[in-house]
């Protein structure tokens, strides 16, 4: 049995759902699907959205752009983490940084960790407010940092 080419639709939301570059459209369902043209109000474009997720066809086409765009970047999330984790002088071998630089690698692998629970800035003074989530219970902290001004 052969199977049919996507429809122009579908290969829209595709690359809608896709998308890495449109924060509206990327992994979202809804937005995918109105961008592909698809009508009606937020309901029906959400199982628009959750119907063609569930199609053999359109999940094949997802992991396909998603493996190409992986092979195009060649950088892998755990490749981003060991770096930051160089940059933020957590790791032996750390590249010689500024206040600022360190912070702001700090500030991601915080976010990515999904540890980061309240940045405050006060001039030169940036607090780090974080709660961990490897151990139980969890465990909370504060980091007070100045930043270089120069």
């Amino acid at each position: 049995m052969d199977e049919k080419p996507l429809t122009a639709k579908q290969a829209s939301f595709c690359f809608a759902y896709t998308n890495v570059a449109d924060k509206t459209t990327f992994n979202n369902g809804v937005e995918s699907a109105r961008y592909a043209g698809y009508k009606g109000n937020d309901a029906t474009l959400n199982a628009v959205a959750s119907e063609n997720l569930r199609k053999p066809m359109i999940a094949a086409e997802i992991g396909r752009i998603r493996a190409e765009e992986q092979a195009r970047t060649d950088v892998t999330r755990e490749e981003i983490v060991k770096e930051l984790r160089k940059l933020s002088g957590l790791d032996t071998g750390a590249t010689k940084l500024n206040n600022n630089e360190r912070i702001r690698a700090l500030e991601i692998l915080a976010k990515h960790k999904a540890m980061l629970t309240d940045v405050h800035q006060a001039g030169n003074d940036l607090t780090l407010n974080f709660t961990t989530t490897e151990r139980k219970p969890k465990q909370g902290g504060t980091i007070k940092l100045h930043k270089d001004t120069a």
